[in-house]
């Protein structure tokens, strides 16, 4: 599902991707990042603390994968640019 969605933003230009596959488990990566040691421990993340690993996640992302078209013009990647 990632990777189908990354395909079309590929497609829309919205991201630069090769392998949509490899980049989907990325972004999982990215996701779990911040939260994987606190559950391991067994603590539960507030919705505060998913919110912003989340958010963190999707920064980062775009960084990597985000349209340098849209950055040169002003128009740096947005957490709403995976929302369509």
């Amino acid at each position: 599902a990632l990777s189908a969605l990354f395909a079309r933003l590929a497609h829309k230009q919205a991201l630069v991707i090769d392998d949509f596959d490899v980049a989907a488990r990325q972004f999982v990566a990215l996701g779990n990042a911040d939260l994987q040691m606190m559950i391991l421990l067994g603590a539960t993340p507030t919705d505060e603390e998913l919110e912003k690993a989340a958010r963190n996640a999707v920064r980062t992302f775009l960084k990597a994968y985000g349209s340098p078209e849209a950055e040169k013009a002003g128009h740096p990647p947005q957490l709403a640019a995976i929302s369509g």
